[in-house]
């Protein structure tokens, strides 16, 4: 009788033992701390303090500098390695479906290393991309432009080049184009004649020609498209260059005519 009294005196001791852990880790797991930026992710800490970032949007973008915000936060994330969660499963493709609502509208340069989706940061229907070579803009990649401002209603307009662009280098050491490359080469040209203008060493030849070559464009996209010249002279369009380091993964960005 005093065995079982034993017994049932351990067990109960057990139980309690067990219920306090339970309440330990519960008011250990209320206490983690959950913020809310008040732009466009919430910052979760989870297991061990690891940051975790998930990304949020508004459904509509209304302005270019809300819009512009939203790549400097992206590619602040991308450069410090805490890329944001995001829904690009089923769910996400199922919304697209109905339609699609950009909030900016990205030329940049084809070459691999600089995919925007990536380099800012953002999900599925975010970014209406445009890439070619030397990021330059022909009359095909103008309509794309001008489609994206007129029915997508698209409030940004960025012209992103980067550096140690190869189509750049190219046309800075000239030589033997074939044709096709040449026509990419004809459009940078003039930047690159600027750039040596004021730079002797090539590798900053190259560089100050990326820049010169950005302002080119978006000086050629207004000349030649009467749409984007238009929504950015009433403030329904922000236009920007732009020029990311394949180095630090950094985007500098260049204000170039804006609307808010």
């Amino acid at each position: 009788m005093l065995g079982n009294l034993g017994e049932f005196r351990k067990s109960i001791i057990i139980i309690i033992l067990v219920a306090l852990i339970a309440i330990s880790i519960a008011v250990a797991g209320c206490s983690t701390k959950v913020e809310v930026s008040k732009s466009t992710e919430g910052v979760k800490e989870g297991a061990g303090g690891a940051e975790m970032v998930e990304l949020k949007r508004p459904e509509v973008v209304k302005s270019g500098s809300e819009a512009l915000k939203l790549l400097e936060d992206g590619n602040k994330r991308f450069a410090e390695d805490r890329l944001a969660s995001k829904d690009v499963g089923s769910s996400r493709r199922a919304e697209l479906v109905e339609g699609q609502k950009p909030f900016a509208i990205i030329l940049s340069c084809s070459d691999s290393r600089v995919p925007p989706e990536i380099v800012f940061d953002e999900g599925l229907g975010d970014l209406f991309v445009i890439r070619v070579a030397g990021n330059v803009a022909d009359t095909v990649a103008l309509g794309s432009i001008e489609y994206a401002v007129e029915h997508l209603h698209v409030p940004l307009l960025i012209v992103m080049g980067h550096s140690g662009c190869g189509a750049v280098k190219a046309t800075v050491e000239g030589g033997d184009i074939p044709p096709n490359i040449a026509a990419i080469a004809e459009k940078i040209k003039p930047s690159v004649d600027i750039a040596k203008s004021k730079e002797k060493e090539e590798d900053a030849i190259i560089e100050a020609a990326v820049t010169e070559n950005v302002k080119a464009v978006i000086k050629d996209i207004k000349a030649h498209s009467s749409i984007v010249k238009e929504m950015s002279e009433s403030g329904k369009l922000k236009v920007v260059g732009a020029k990311y380091d394949l180095k630090t993964g950094k985007v500098e960005f260049i204000d170039s005519g804006s609307a808010e």
